[in-house]
């Protein structure tokens, strides 16, 4: 079978195949040929390669012939590469699911369609799709065996293509700590788009914060430089009376030394400005051992400190925008002797079985056993082949570097409140909002006053904020802190998205909501005719899709509102953004809602490209009354409110006035019963009736006279029917009636 990937789609958000991001997969037409393997064959092949694959497609609900072992036909086979792609993701950490039962409809015979997580890189999605056509076709073939000897003879190595799909994986993938931070916006309720490598954007246009790392959008550049250089950091903290260890900046091998000697041995060789310890000596005791770990700090920076050697552990005190949050203490890398193994075979183990990279994907990073592993165990007494004794520590490096192989410990609750004051100082010295502050002491529970303890460094990059860790924050007062100060209680991180989409005249629909938001001194997003506007200018934005328009209008920091004209062609073929939408506005023709002779709405691809967007709505669904159309759109969606417009002038009146209208507003209640296609229970959505879209039946009649006298070429019933919808979503936007009804008495529906 020559399997191969014709074409591919990203669906960055809902989308009639799925409610989340997916990829569509066109494959090569010859998986149909006759002499081609079954399904069930190709399954069985499969697993034992990726060993569960037989369960994951199986518990995915979707009835397909590879279970009778009989099925040739090429949907089980763009079945069976789905789920090769998802369990391939799954094996590194990331858990899609199958939507086959949801998309089916939308699939031609050759179409696969694969979820993705939507904060990690899409390329990972595709590299998993490549793998699984490398494998499925060597699983055709009889090529696909984990024996190094079968491989070797049939010239395909499936653990070679295994490791570097793991290793591109670790390269591509978030840190956990980004993870960390996305989980707990989004528990928020504020969204997290992913721009570029770790760089991600938290809430909406002006409201939007931006973190890489743990540099955010608060940090200040010059306080970064600042705890980059130790020297100037040191001096800063001295100026103020914060102690920290005695130290000379030196240029030379011979300035080293006699900075060694007249601070004393043991001392402490590190460059000025590096991180990571990369670099750093510790415990130099004679002038050559100087001399030798000047040359190593030489290596990373010109400017080497010599300082005094402080005894005690290591712990890093995590400030959040002054205030002291969470405290580790920092253990070097080390091995824990058996009695049996040496310390080469121990320090093996523990790669193989704990670590799971050097990129610090994860928490824990691979021990190093190296040139000065080897120096500190001769020190200890100890080289590669001694056999410790048991429970004897033996430590490969004296700096607590996680990136070292370092651990750490959280002992947020035994920090003397003295320390934590000084942790607090320091950092407002230096200025940065996000910070570690290192310290060296024999006893964190009892105050450096008392026990000689000193502040070792500050840290711009706190280990990337190990802090946030799972295994480490495990009371999150580390993620609290960070996003209480992204996003101080009751600041707005969104906002409100307005879509407008149907069979009628939506851009002009959009553009007169977009100049009743104006009149009303809101700046407003604008996409509407395949172009984009931003607080009423066009920008250079043309033939732009949905989804790339609501990125540039929600990344644009002048925008306070987003209107999204969505035309159901662009939905069917690009999809909708990521974002949840807060109102939809459904402007069909008033022919748009007849019926053939089955009793069925005709072109039910555009009632299935408007229901994308319904379902995707969470606060209001505007759409006008009588209109069948919509009517079998909102059926079996579970709605807040849903907001009829009423054009009818013999419209009885409810008593009720709608709360966010003026006067002559009217509202009427009542449950719309749906029912839910899962579990098949009766649920209620509130129906809402707004007469004349909010306007009074006085101003309804003297614009309907005004359009049919100025319209031109427009159709009258088209544009009345488009100033009604504007009007009832400018309205449920809060927009005062004064400023709506300005912008229909000059009917100018351009802006």
């Amino acid at each position: 079978m020559n399997l191969a990937i014709r074409s591919s789609k990203v669906f960055s958000g809902p989308s009639v195949y799925a409610q989340f991001p997916v990829i569509l997969f066109s494959l090569s037409e010859s998986i149909t040929s006759p002499e081609r393997q079954t399904a069930a064959i190709l399954l069985d092949a499969l697993e034992g390669i990726l060993p569960g694959l037989r369960n994951h497609m199986e518990s995915c609900g979707v009835t397909a012939g590879y279970r009778q072992n009989r099925d040739e036909g090429a949907s089980a086979v763009c079945h069976l590469f789905e789920h090769a792609c998802m369990v391939l993701q799954g094996v590194v950490g990331i858990k899609p699911v199958c939507v086959r039962a949801e998309a089916s409809r939308w699939l031609g015979v050759s179409d696969a369609v694969v979820p993705y997580v939507p904060e990690e890189d899409p390329d990972i999605c595709f590299h998993s799709a490549q793998l699984a056509v490398e494998l499925l076709a060597a699983a055709e073939s009889g090529q696909l065996t984990r024996s190094p000897e079968d491989a070797e003879r049939l010239g395909f190595d499936v653990e070679i293509l295994l490791s570097k799909f793991h290793a591109f994986v670790q390269k591509h993938r978030l840190k956990k700590q980004d993870h960390a931070l996305i989980s707990a916006a989004r528990a928020g309720g504020i969204p997290v788009r992913k721009l570029a490598g770790r760089l991600l954007v938290l809430g909406h246009s002006r409201y939007q914060q931006r973190i890489n790392g743990a540099k955010t959008s608060f940090t200040n550049v010059v306080s970064d430089d600042i705890a980059a250089n130790k020297d100037y950091t040191r001096r800063i903290l001295a100026y103020i009376g914060l102690c920290a260890p005695r130290y000379k900046r030196v240029n030379t091998e011979r300035e080293a030394a006699k900075a060694a000697k007249h601070i004393g041995y043991p001392v402490v060789i590190k460059p000025n400005n590096a991180d990571s310890g990369n670099g750093v000596s510790i415990g130099l005791y004679d002038r050559s051992e100087v001399r030798e770990a000047y040359k190593r700090a030489r290596e990373f920076d010109r400017s080497v400190l010599v300082e005094e050697l402080i005894e005690g552990n290591d712990y890093r005190l995590l400030v959040v925008n002054g205030r002291f949050c969470t405290a580790l203490k920092r253990i070097p890398a080390h091995v824990v002797g058996d009695s049996v193994h040496s310390i080469e075979q121990l320090v093996t183990q523990v790669n193989s079985q704990f670590r799971l990279g050097t990129d610090q994907a994860s928490m824990l990073t691979t021990l190093p056993l190296d040139e000065l592993a080897d120096r500190l165990l001769l020190v200890q007494g100890y080289d590669r082949q001694s056999v410790p004794a048991k429970d004897v520590i033996v430590y490969l490096r004296r700096n607590a570097n996680l990136s070292a192989g370092g651990i750490a410990h959280d002992v947020t609750e035994n920090v003397h409140p003295e320390n934590r004051k000084i942790a607090e100082r320091a950092a407002r010295a230096i200025g940065l909002d996000i910070v570690g502050v290192d310290i060296l002491t024999t006893d964190i529970s009892t105050s450096m006053w008392e026990n000689g303890g000193r502040i070792n460094g500050i840290n711009s990059r706190p280990g990337d904020i190990f802090h946030l860790w799972a295994d480490v924050d495990k009371t999150g007062q580390a993620l609290k802190a960070i996003m209480e100060m992204l996003f101080p209680p009751n600041q707005p991180a969104l906002v409100p998205i307005v879509a407008v989409t149907g069979t009628g005249d939506t851009e002009t629909t959009a553009r007169i909501l977009a100049s009743m938001l104006t009149k009303a001194g809101r700046q407003v997003g604008l996409m509407v005719g395949g172009r984009v506007y931003s607080a009423g200018h066009e920008t250079a934005l043309r033939d732009i899709s949905p989804p790339d328009a609501a990125r540039a209008i929600l990344l644009d920091p002048d925008v306070d509102v987003a209107v999204l004209e969505l035309k159901p062609g662009d939905i069917l073929s690009f999809g909708l953004d990521n974002n949840p939408i807060n109102h939809t506005v459904i402007v069909n023709s008033s022919r748009s809602g007849h019926v053939d002779d089955t009793g069925e709405l005709f072109n039910t691809d555009v009632l299935n490209a408007i229901r994308v967007a319904a379902c995707a709505t969470i606060d209001t669904i505007y759409a006008f009354d009588g209109d069948d159309f919509a009517t079998s759109i909102i059926h079996g969606i579970a709605l807040p409110r849903v907001c009829r417009i009423v054009t009818k002038t013999n419209y009885s009146k409810p008593t009720t006035s709608h709360p966010k209208s003026t006067s002559w507003s009217i509202l009427a209640k009542m449950g719309l019963r749906t029912k839910s296609s899962k579990e098949d229970q009766q649920m209620v959505a509130h129906e809402d009736t707004l007469l004349f879209g909010g306007i009074s039946p006085e101003q309804f009649e003297l614009l309907r006279t005004r359009l049919t006298a100025s319209a031109g070429d427009m159709d009258t019933d088209s544009a009345l029917r488009a100033a009604l919808a504007a009007s009832a979503a400018a309205i449920g936007l809060g927009i005062e009636s004064s400023h709506i009804y300005r912008v229909l008495s000059e009917c100018r529906f351009k802006i």
